[in-house]
């Protein structure tokens, strides 16, 4: 806390702002999802990657998981209820994997997973709200958004047929939705 201090006190000295390293706040397709002004009912975040060897002095919670956690508080608004998590050492000291449950109190749940012991480098996140369903990759900064009201004839066709007792087992889902992708921004979130 003290550390804390002296450097808020330096910062106001010689007129610089002095911020949290949450860069994810400053993804572009984060900010895309930000600006919708959603209400998630679902949120699942997943960011993994291999064993870079670096950061062992603290758990793949505040190395990977803390940026998810600061985009899922920023994106439900509503209180915290309920954490559920589970963490396991393989290698160091602290946790190199993590599974997180949180529950919000307007009943949105979220399930954040952060690993250091995977075999590829994945950065996703998937929204689900009560009008679309939105999936972001951090890492490419892209995104895609799958709208209720842009489908709602499609969506309504379906539902019509399952009520007649069609076999639809033959049909591919992800050819009937119609998809868009999120316009985002070059811009660098470190430099932002």
């Amino acid at each position: 806390m003290d550390e804390a201090r002296r450097v808020a006190a330096l910062a106001r000295a010689h007129g610089i702002i002095v911020a949290v390293g949450h860069t994810e706040r400053f993804n572009p397709a984060v900010r895309a999802v930000a600006e919708m002004r959603l209400t998630p009912r679902y949120i699942e975040v997943d960011r993994v990657s291999p064993m870079t060897f670096r950061s062992l002095d603290v758990g793949v919670v505040f190395d990977l998981m803390i940026h998810d956690l600061d985009i899922v508080l920023m994106m439900t608004r509503a209180a915290l209820r309920d954490v559920y998590a589970v963490g396991v050492r393989v290698l160091g000291e602290q946790e190199d994997l993590a599974s997180a449950w949180l529950t919000f109190a307007d009943g949105c749940l979220a399930n954040l997973t952060a690993s250091r012991l995977a075999l590829k480098t994945e950065r996703k996140l998937r929204v689900f709200t009560e009008s679309a369903y939105l999936s972001l990759d951090y890492a490419k900064r892209q995104g895609v958004v799958l709208s209720l009201t842009e489908n709602r004839e499609a969506l309504e066709r379906l539902r019509a047929l399952l009520a007649e007792g069609a076999d639809l087992s033959a049909l591919d889902s992800t050819q009937i939705a119609r998809v868009r992708q999120l316009e985002l921004p070059t811009e660098d979130p470190l430099t932002l």
